[in-house]
């Protein structure tokens, strides 16, 4: 929120996909891909979630104001009754100075419930380590967390929230004000890199931990408009905790 194509010989094809195979959790899968018109994400759905966490490093936003107006690279959880909690590193890309802020909104944003900022803007800066994390203690409040990991500097903030159940985690970049956006886009001439996304850890209502590749379904979000990706989060990497998001040229189906 502002808030490969492999050749090979068929023998190595098959020993690759058996050893890929042998690295899922059991139950693993993923579902049919997701769109927005303001979000490039994964999502993990198929459980209740009462943990979200997730580690990147700021990008210099400044260097993407001819494609988007702002960026913002978050976690998410989400009820089953289209109620979001996003805690987000965000800024403008005409201003590069990101906020640390949280909105509970409802109905994908329609509206907007508690909200305010971790800290002062400013106050983690492009090119820092930053960690950011949801626990939901299942009484009513959101535990959030914003770490800078190059400074060690960290704010802390306990939300009261409607008694509920999330039953989506989602990770990943947004470029509109809420949820039910649309955000303006200007396409690359190239295949450009926004940032990547590393640490993901996600726990279940019963205490279970992975990261986005687990018995749970995982789920990509693309950015679209017009039937064409803008966004895309690539392949997910080292056993489900990390991906990389990136702009495409037009066109890109």
């Amino acid at each position: 929120m502002i808030k490969n194509l492999y050749r090979t010989a068929a023998v190595c094809a098959i020993s690759v996909g058996m050893a890929l195979a042998a690295a899922l959790p059991a139950g693993a899968s993923s579902g049919p891909r997701l769109t927005s018109h303001e979000q490039a994400a994964y999502a993990a759905s198929g459980a209740r979630f009462r943990f979200a966490e997730t580690t990147f490093t700021l990008p210099d936003a400044t260097r993407f104001a001819s494609e988007v107006s702002g960026l913002g690279v978050s976690v998410q959880l989400i009820s089953s009754e289209n109620t979001w909690m996003v805690l987000s590193f965000n800024t403008t890309t005409a201003s590069g100075v990101y906020s640390a802020s949280y909105a509970n909104e409802f109905n994908a944003g329609q509206s907007i419930g508690s909200n305010g900022t971790l800290g002062p803007n400013g106050w983690a800066k492009a090119g820092d380590s930053v960690t950011l994390s949801i626990y939901y203690d299942r009484a009513g409040h959101d535990q959030l967390v914003a770490v800078d990991n190059t400074t060690n500097e960290a704010h802390f903030a306990t939300v009261a929230i409607p008694t509920t159940n999330y039953t989506q985690a989602r990770v990943g970049t947004e470029f509109g004000d809420t949820p039910s956006s649309t955000a303006p886009y200007t396409a690359p001439a190239d295949v450009t890199h926004l940032v990547g996304l590393t640490g993901i850890r996600l726990t279940s209502y019963s205490g279970h931990h992975a990261g986005l590749v687990s018995w749970w379904e995982r789920q990509q979000v693309f950015m679209v408009n017009d039937n064409v990706i803008q966004v895309e989060p690539h392949d997910v990497f080292a056993a489900g905790t990390s991906f990389e998001v990136y702009m495409e040229p037009l066109p890109h189906n």
